[in-house]
C-alpha cells in the first residue's frame, strides 16, 4: 500500500494545498460556465463605472528639490520697481530654514535648464524666483510657507508656485481660450470664465495672458505745424524716448554678451510734464516746444499685450489647482467646464480648451491613431500561430480584464491615470497574450498526445499554475521599488495590480472559453483522477 500511494504521489506532480484549492475552484468554474463568465464581466463593468474615481493627471511633477515662483506686478509696472520687490521676497525666502538657494530672473524666465522649462516672455513687470530645499518633502510646506507669506505682506502681487515637471509644462493647469476681433469682447468673455474658477473654489493663479489695460499719453500729432518746422514724427518720438524710458543708441559688446548703449536725461533734465520737452527744428536751428506739434495730448487706456493665433486674436484664462488640496487639473476642469461651456459666445466668437487637457489629449490621439494597426497585427500573429480563429479570441477576450485590476489598484494606492499609467496598462496587453499562448500551447500538446478534450483543458490548466505565476510574481516583485518613485508610481500600480489579477482570471476564463468555445462537456473531477 505504502508504494502504490508513493507510486501515485510520483505520477501527479500538482500536490499539496496551493493545487488543491486551485482544482477545486476550477472545477466549479468549468461547472458553472455561464455563472463564472457573468460574474467576470460584471466585475469588469464595475471596473469601468469605478474609473470615474480615479484621479487623472498627465504627468507626475519632477521629484528634483526645486519649485519656482513667478511674480506678476500690475502691468505697467517698472522694471526697477519689480526689482526691488522681488529682491525682498529673496531676502525672506532665505531666512527659511528649508532654503538652501535662491535664484532670481528680472523681466523674463531664467534660461532653459531643462528640457521642459518653459522661459517665459520678456515682461517689466515680471520675476521669477527658482527657490532650491533641502529634499523633495521640503517642497510643498516651504512652498505654503512662501505663499502665505506673499499673501499677506503683498496682496496685489500676482504669484503662481508650481514644481518642475517632468513632462510638457504649460503655462497653466487649466487654459480656457477666447477667439475673436473685439478686444472689449474677448475680455468680458475671459472675465466671466474668471468668475465662474474663482466661484468654484481650490484654484490658484486665476489669470489671462493679456494682464491689465495701462494709461498712455496719446498726443494729437499736428502734421502741418511740423512741417513748416521740418520736424518728422521720428524726431518727436526719439525725444519722448529719451526722456521717459530712455533711447537706445547702440550696442557694447563684453566678451559674446551685447549690452544695449542707452540715452536718457538725468533725473534733474527730465522734463516734468510733456509740454516741457523741446524738440530741435533743423530749418530754424534752435529748439521748438513740443506742445507746438500737437493739437491735443489724450490720456488713454490701451491693450499693453494682444496675443494671437493664426492671426486670430486670442485671450486665454488660466488658472491652476491649489497645491495644498491635491486635487488635479483634470478634476477641477470636470468641476467648471459646463459652467464655462455655458458662456453665450457673440457670432465669429469661439472657445477652446488648452493647458494639460489639450497636451494629454494631443499624446493619447498619436498613441490611439497607431494603436488599431498595431492590435490587428498582434491578434493575426497569434491567428497564424495556432493555424485558427476562436483560440486567437479565446486569449485576447481576456486582455479586457485587466481593467478589473488596473482600477483596483489605482484606487487602493491612490495613484492617478497618466500618460505613464496609459503606457503600463498598454505594456499588459503583450503579458497577457503571452500567459494565453502558454495554456493553449499547453492544451494542444495534450490534445496531440491523445488526451481527453476536457481532461486535456483541466490538466493544462494545473500544469501553467506555477510558470504562469512565477512570471507574473517576479514581474510584480520587480516593480515595487518603482512604487515609490513619483514618475513610475502609476505605472507600477498599473503593472502590478492589473497583472496579478488578471493572471489569475486567465487561469480561469481562459479553460472556461475554450471548453464553450469548442463545444467541450463538463466532467466531474473524480473522474478525471481514475
Amino acid at each position: 500500500n505504502a508504494a502504490k500511494n508513493d507510486e501515485s504521489e510520483e505520477s501527479d506532480p500538482y500536490q499539496g494545498a496551493l493545487f488543491t484549492v486551485f482544482k477545486a475552484f476550477l472545477d466549479k468554474c468549468l461547472r458553472f460556465k455561464s455563472l463564472t463568465i457573468i460574474t467576470v464581466v460584471a466585475l469588469f463593468f464595475i471596473a469601468i463605472g469605478s474609473f470615474g474615481l480615479v484621479k487623472q493627471s498627465f504627468f507626475p511633477p519632477s521629484t528634483t528639490p526645486l519649485f519656482l515662483v513667478d511674480l506678476w506686478l500690475p502691468e505697467g509696472t517698472d522694471i526697477r520697481a519689480t526689482e526691488a520687490i522681488s529682491q525682498r521676497i529673496e531676502k525672506e525666502f532665505l531666512t527659511y530654514q528649508a532654503v538652501n538657494h535662491v535664484t532670481a530672473t528680472i523681466g523674463k524666465g531664467a534660461q532653459r535648464f531643462m528640457l521642459t522649462y518653459d522661459s517665459e516672455r520678456s515682461y517689466a513687470a515680471y520675476a521669477q524666483l527658482l527657490v532650491r530645499v533641502e529634499s523633495f518633502d521640503d517642497v510643498i510646506p516651504s512652498m505654503s510657507t512662501a505663499q502665505e507669506y506673499i499673501n499677506t505682506n503683498y496682496p496685489a502681487l500676482q504669484t503662481k508656485f508650481k514644481r518642475l515637471e517632468i513632462g510638457p509644462s504649460p503655462s497653466a493647469k487649466i487654459e480656457v481660450e477666447f477667439t475673436g476681433a473685439d478686444t472689449k469682447i474677448l475680455r468680458s468673455l475671459a472675465n466671466e470664465a474668471k468668475l465662474v474658477l474663482h466661484q468654484a473654489g481650490g484654484t490658484v493663479n486665476v489669470r489671462h495672458d493679456w494682464r491689465e489695460r495701462t494709461k498712455v499719453l496719446q498726443p494729437q500729432f499736428n502734421e502741418v505745424q511740423a512741417r513748416r518746422l521740418g520736424i518728422t514724427r521720428a524726431d518727436v518720438d526719439n525725444t519722448l524716448q529719451m526722456n521717459l524710458s530712455g533711447l537706445t543708441i547702440g550696442l557694447y559688446r563684453e566678451g559674446t554678451s551685447l549690452l544695449p548703449i542707452v540715452s536718457r536725461m538725468s533725473e534733474d533734465e527730465r522734463a516734468s510734464a510733456i509740454e516741457g520737452l523741446q524738440v530741435w527744428s533743423p530749418l530754424y536751428n534752435q529748439f521748438i516746444p513740443i506742445r507746438q506739434l500737437f493739437n491735443s495730448i489724450d490720456v488713454v487706456w490701451e491693450d499693453p499685450i494682444i496675443q494671437r493665433r493664426d492671426r486670430k486674436r486670442m485671450i486665454t484664462l488660466m488658472a491652476d489647482p491649489d497645491f495644498r488640496t491635491g486635487e488635479t487639473a483634470t478634476s477641477l476642469r470636470k468641476r467648471v467646464i459646463d459652467q464655462i461651456e455655458a458662456i453665450e459666445l457673440p457670432v465669429g466668437y469661439e472657445l477652446t480648451w488648452g493647458g494639460e487637457y489639450h497636451d494629454s489629449s494631443t499624446a493619447s490621439n498619436a498613441i490611439f491613431s497607431s494603436l488599431p494597426m498595431g492590435y490587428l497585427f498582434m491578434f493575426l500573429i497569434t491567428v497564424f500561430l495556432f493555424n485558427a480563429v476562436k483560440k486567437p479570441l479565446v486569449i485576447w477576450a481576456c486582455v479586457p480584464l485587466a481593467m478589473i485590476g488596473i482600477v483596483a489598484g489605482l484606487i487602493i494606492l491612490d495613484k492617478p491615470f497618466g500618460f505613464m499609467a496609459l503606457l503600463g496598462m498598454l505594456s499588459l496587453s503583450g503579458m497577457l497574450l503571452k500567459n494565453g499562448i502558454v495554456l493553449l500551447d499547453q492544451i494542444n500538446t495534450e490534445l496531440n498526445n491523445g488526451v481527453e478534450p476536457y481532461q486535456a483543458v483541466f490538466v493544462s490548466t494545473v500544469s501553467r499554475v506555477r510558470p504562469v505565476g512565477m512570471a507574473a510574481i517576479t514581474t510584480i516583485l520587480g516593480m515595487m521599488p518603482l512604487l515609490f518613485d513619483a514618475f513610475f508610481e502609476a505605472m507600477a500600480a498599473v503593472v502590478m495590480f492589473g497583472l496579478g489579477v488578471a493572471t489569475v482570471l486567465t487561469l480561469i476564463v481562459v479553460p472556461v472559453l475554450y471548453c464553450l468555445f469548442h463545444g467541450i462537456k463538463y466532467r466531474p473531477l473524480d473522474e478525471l483522477d481514475k
